[in-house]
């Protein structure tokens, strides 16, 4: 009753715990990346550079946990980004950068705004994208968006931020007759006061009647546009005389449109921790809402929610558990050919996946695909204690003994067995500590769920198996049963057989040795052609499609190109929607508009519903993009690691660091030549800036003082006339309109135009500027990079059709081989510097795991030879693990040496059974021959069994179909391998492998006893 009472506490813990943890795609991941933004005028970027950037990154040097410092100066504008060490207390951090800026802020020039400090936070990444059309205006749905839909879904539990793109805004437009204005002796910027100083309320203090006190206001503010044309202006003409007031609609600065539509675009940002599912479940039952109150008359077209990638991830993986569940219950059944028995052990999945759950809650673990993957990969190892232990009491009951008796002494006989093999498994997730950087944050969850899992099953096998087994195999001995003699005779056959077959590889222990030893380093002959990535790519059903035309280039001339690659790509099969917006860069841009660039996502078929991954329609697109001349434009898929901010979305950048920026420029432009040419290169680009065509007005000043008017008085008048001033606002009905003096738009100024502007002068007269500056076409300063306190310039290129470690490598011969001067420094950055950080790590993990699983089993067995007898099962795993990535075709990866590291502790269990059992035999009085064939004979069905339950658990993950099935396929598939290789070789090889090292050790002793004076130590042959 205890027992049965303990584990319902487990599973009653554990479902409710299941209801209340957060759904989400990935871990929660703290980056290491946080940012100081400094603003300085319109500094060109070497003055930002020396006055604010340099000396703000001398102070951020000395920063605690410190990796790296890049920084960007641009036109106005400085950038830092400051990357710490992985694990560093980023709170603590971004604190330490505010003292360090304050210190430093009295230092920077005057008109230098304060630096601002903000963190890099996946969680930024919009969780929905949606699309707002209608049978209203596009004016009218910008004003329903900014008033209504943003503002009611910004209030929901779970929503940080909406952003609203597109749609036209309202604005009052005073479009100024030069002419007129000259006539009547005005300026722009009279013109511009006079708006301003008329459209007031002031407070005017209080006055008192006999029986209260009033308030006085004055009323002066505009309330239509009316107002606005019979302004009254300095000389006595009204405004309407010298300007046309129109109400009208802003410039569009950015184009949205989905499938081919023009719409309003929302961006839905969640709250860092906040259930992704939630969210986007709110989201849609408001917009629901809103639809409703609109009467059909708003449509919305919700064109990404990351949250139906992970509701489809997470079912993949649910029934991945769920199938590998079942295919482990019916391997039990052939093996066990017992109903009841089965039950047994069935009953450890449920108790252990129900108990992992305990952690998940407690841990703040959300449910997402590492951690439900961990589940996946757990399900068939929770069998495997109870199948060690019911194993053994079904084989006492088969002897004869009775149900207590076969309980108790059958889960006795293996308990230190399955300790050993569940402490070795959990062991191996130890050292993932150690690891830093991406995989440690995306697998921890994994390792901390897995290992959970495993500690309640062993729980569950030595105290719930052998209680039901002692309740359900009452009755006759299985011996008693008729026909169990021939329902098991193939198998006996089978284990006469090989124990003839080890009898026969015990007198030919070389010959079996160098036949291992040859598949060993046949398999290590691979490597080369199994390749390496950081990452596996994970198909997200989503493409994004980056346009950069060259500086200058007019919006209509970047629509036409976004246009017609949206054409064609809206012919692809595979395409479901399409979505694109013209004065923007990117998905996560923040800047300000820039007519030469373009942004077009694809919303794929699900991925059951298509025949191609994602991966091969981006091929298909970069093939057509590829021929469109003089832009530059990125193909890629969604990045759902959220890193592309932060850490670079390239696979890979090689950076070029030194003092001279003619010289980086001119070595960039060489490199990115030469790595076009390497096969798998892919959108090779290098950093060198074209600059921006500017006109520049060079201001005589002898002749402006001559004329009385200022520097600052010409160049407020030029930008009034080129791009209008807002001189004030109209308040109508809740909302401000901005109120906009210009020269007319009905044309765009030309350089002629401009050069005619009458400027205002001190006697109260016009001169043309012509008269006081002169003109001229140049280039534009471009953004200065600095990585380690030195200019850089990066080459970055994607990778297609290849794994990255081979294009890294080629890469790297050639840098060899160009001649790059000495003094310039080059590194590789992007996805390939994470890589080799992982990677290294990770080695240095798995090294620390076999260290750890070697002392464990031997304070277990209390032996220094039985460990390394055991351990020899870990390079014959090796060869699987290498047969498995080649025939899958699946490259060597970050979750691949995860799932080989986890293989330290699985492969380990089967030796500790075989072991185990041969080292009770000798103890006794067997000899040990015969100790090595029964022990091997007899535990060949539990090994088998547990194997066999394992693999079959983790062929659905290996087969990596479904939303998120790539980033555990992998692992499973490195799993499946090693658990093959190394169950068929130990149970052919261990054996043979036992007796040499028993050999060796009687050796060593003998040699430890002579060493210590012992003369009367037998010889070699006793």
């Amino acid at each position: 009753v205890t027992t049965v009472m303990l584990t319902l506490c487990l599973v009653v813990t554990g479902l409710v715990s299941m209801g209340r943890v957060p759904l989400g795609l990935l871990p929660e991941m703290k980056l290491p990346y946080a940012a100081v933004i400094t603003t300085y005028g319109t500094s060109g970027p070497q003055e930002v550079e020396t006055l604010v950037t340099r000396p703000l990154e001398s102070s951020l040097a000395s920063l605690s946990n410190l990796k790296n410092i890049i920084s960007y100066s641009s036109l106005g504008m400085s950038t830092i980004i400051v990357e710490f060490a992985w694990g560093t207390n980023m709170d603590l951090a971004t604190l330490e950068m505010r003292e360090r800026t304050d210190l430093i802020k009295g230092r920077l020039p005057e008109g230098a705004d304060a630096p601002l400090v903000v963190r890099f936070d996946p969680s930024s990444i919009p969780l929905m994208q949606i699309g707002l059309d209608g049978r209203y205006d596009l004016v009218t749905l910008r004003q329903i968006a900014d008033d209504v839909v943003a503002p009611r879904l910004e209030r929901l539990e779970g929503v940080a931020n909406v952003t609203v793109e597109g749609g036209l805004e309202r604005e009052i437009r005073v479009a100024v007759d030069p002419i007129q204005l000259d006539s009547y002796n005005l300026s722009l910027q009279q013109v511009s006061q006079a708006l301003a100083a008329a459209n007031l309320n002031l407070p005017g203090g209080r006055v008192a009647d006999k029986t209260r006190e009033l308030a006085v206001r004055t009323l002066g503010e505009y309330t239509d546009i009316k107002q606005i044309e019979e302004l009254m202006l300095p000389t006595g003409v009204r405004l309407k005389d010298v300007a046309v007031v129109q109400d009208t609609f802003k410039e569009q600065t950015r184009l949205t449109r989905i499938n081919g539509r023009p719409s309003i675009g929302l961006y839905i940002q969640k709250e860092s921790g906040a259930n992704t599912v939630f969210v986007a479940s709110r989201v849609r039952a408001e917009l629901d809402r809103i639809m409703r109150d609109y009467d059909g008359g708003l449509n919305q077209n919700i064109f990404w929610d990351e949250s139906d990638y992970v509701v489809k991830a997470v079912r993949n993986l649910g029934e991945n558990i769920v199938i590998g569940a079942l295919l482990a219950v019916i391997i039990l059944l052939i093996f066990l050919r017992n109903i009841r028995t089965t039950l047994v052990i069935g009953a450890a999945i449920p108790v252990g996946i129900i108990s992992a759950f305990i952690l998940l809650f407690f841990g703040d673990i959300s449910l997402n695909m590492m951690s439900l993957g961990g589940l996946a990969l757990a399900v068939g190892m929770l069998v495997d204690n109870g199948i060690v232990v019911l194993e053994n009491i079904f084989r006492y009951r088969e002897e004869g003994a009775s149900a207590d008796e076969a309980a108790r002494d059958g889960a006795k006989e293996v308990a230190l067995a399955i300790m050993a093999s569940t402490l070795t498994t959990v062991a191996v997730f130890l050292p993932i500590v150690f690891v830093e950087g991406i995989a440690a944050q995306l697998f921890a969850d994994l390792s901390k769920t897995v290992t959970f899992a495993l500690l309640a099953s062993l729980l569950v096998s030595l105290t719930l198996v052998p209680m039901l087994a002692a309740q359900l195999m009452r009755g006759k001995t299985v011996k008693q049963r008729k026909g169990e003699q021939g329902a098991v005779a193939g198998f006996r056959r089978f284990l006469t057989w090989y124990s003839d077959a080890i009898g026969k590889m015990l007198k030919r222990r070389r010959l079996v040795v160098l036949v291992v030893g040859a598949a060993f380093l046949c398999s290590l002959i691979l490597i080369p052609r199994i390749g390496m990535e950081f990452m596996p790519t994970m198909d997200a059903s989503s493409i994004s499609i980056s346009v950069e035309l060259p500086w200058g280039s007019l919006r209509e001339e970047t629509e036409a190109i976004v246009n017609d690659i949206e054409a064609f790509v809206a012919q692809i099969p595979e395409v479901r929607n399409t979505s694109h917006v013209v004065g923007r860069g990117g998905t996560m841009d923040i800047g300000g508009a820039e007519n030469h660039m373009g942004q077009l996502d694809l919303e794929l078929q699900p991925i059951k519903e298509r025949q191609r991954t994602s991966d091969q329609v981006v091929e298909e697109i970069r093939d057509y993009v590829g021929s469109i001349p003089g832009a530059k434009i990125n193909v890629r898929g969604r990045d759902m690691m959220g890193m592309g901010g932060a850490a670079g979305a390239s696979p890979i950048a090689i950076s070029l660091r030194g003092q001279d920026l003619d010289e980086l420029y001119f070595w960039a432009e060489v490199l990115a030549e030469e790595l076009a040419a390497i096969p798998g290169t892919r959108e090779v680009r290098s950093g060198v800036g074209e600059g921006r065509p500017e006109l520049h007005v060079k201001i005589d000043r002898d002749r402006a003082a001559s004329h009385g008017t200022s520097v600052t008085q010409l160049a407020s008048t030029i930008r009034t006339a080129v791009d209008g001033q807002v001189a004030t606002r109209l308040r109508r009905e809740g909302t401000e309109i901005d109120v906009r003096v210009s020269l007319p738009k009905d044309k765009p100024l030309t350089p002629e135009e401009l050069k005619r502007l009458l400027v205002p002068t001190a006697a109260g007269r016009h001169v043309p500027l012509y008269e006081v500056a002169s003109l001229s076409e140049g280039k534009g300063p471009i953004s200065i990079t600095r990585y380690g306190q030195a200019r850089e310039v990066t080459v970055t290129s994607q990778v297609a059709g290849r794994d990255l470690g081979s294009t890294l490598m080629d890469i790297r011969k050639k840098l060899d081989t160009i001649g790059l001067p000495e003094h310039l420094m080059v590194s590789v950055r992007g996805e390939a510097e994470e890589m080799q950080d992982a990677f290294g790590d990770l080695w240095v993990a798995m090294g620390l795991a076999a260290a750890l699983v070697y002392m464990i089993l031997a304070s277990l067995f209390e032996s220094l030879i039985h460990p390394l007898t055991i351990m020899i099962t870990l390079p014959l795993a090796a060869i699987g693990v290498i047969l498995s990535l080649f025939i899958t075709g699946r490259a060597l990866s970050v979750p691949a040496l995860v799932g080989a590291i986890m293989l330290l502790g699985i492969v380990v269990n089967n030796g500790i059974v075989l072991v185990d059992y041969i080292n009770q035999l000798r103890a006794r009085g067997y000899d040990r021959e015969r100790a090595i064939v029964e022990g091997s004979a007899t535990r060949v069905r539990p090994v088998l069994m547990t194997t066999l339950t394992t693999v079959v658990a983790l062929i659905p993950l290996a087969l990596g179909i479904g939303e998120g099935a790539q980033m555990q396929a992998p692992l499973a598939t490195v799993l499946v391998g090693g658990l093959t290789t190394s169950t068929i070789l130990t149970l052919g090889f261990l054996p043979v492998f036992y007796s040499i090292m028993d050999d060796a050790g009687r050796r060593a002793g003998r040699l430890w006893q002579r060493l210590n004076g012992d003369d009367n130590a037998p010889g070699v042959g006793q």
